[in-house]
């Protein structure tokens, strides 16, 4: 069941990725910065989950916990950008409309800079009432419950 796992996962990964670059480049959605971040998850994903199917030798037990560890810090991302877009976390980042107040030209130029394409706090494209971010926090969320699901029966 677990080598079947990864396959699911994989396949998970390749469309995510592909969802999110076809979004932004035939679509016309912009990402922002903690968008980017979800996709460092989703592409450690693939790489994990490519690694366990190809070497199944690897311990059952650190492929999940590893892919856990993956999938949780993808639902955190995900979560906080969730509540970045609604407003229940204050995020003060040149991704936010929050800003810092400005005491000089240096930290004018560092902002244009580090400017992003895309705001973090205004709620993107909606699929039923959720973002992108809030969807990638269910899928996630359900896909680390299955992990430790996983991981609890295999210890039996």
């Amino acid at each position: 069941m677990c080598k079947h796992y990864f396959h699911l996962l994989l396949i998970i990964s390749i469309l995510a990725l592909s969802g999110a670059y076809i979004g932004e480049f035939f679509l016309g959605i912009l990402p922002c910065r903690l968008c980017y971040y979800q996709r460092y998850v989703y592409f450690a994903l693939l790489s994990f989950s490519l690694i366990f199917i190809l070497k199944p030798n690897i311990n059952k037990i650190i492929s999940l916990l590893t892919t856990f560890l993956i999938l949780f810090t993808g639902f955190i991302i995900s979560f906080f950008h969730s509540g970045v877009e609604r407003h229940w976390f204050k995020y003060n980042s040149v991704c936010t409309g929050f800003s810092e107040p400005i005491n000089s030209a240096e930290q004018i130029v560092r902002n244009i800079e580090d400017a992003s394409i895309a705001v973090c706090d205004i709620l993107g494209p909606q699929l039923l009432g959720l973002t992108m971010a809030n969807w990638n926090a269910l899928l996630l969320g359900f896909l680390c419950c299955v992990t430790l699901f996983i991981y609890c029966k295999d210890q039996k």
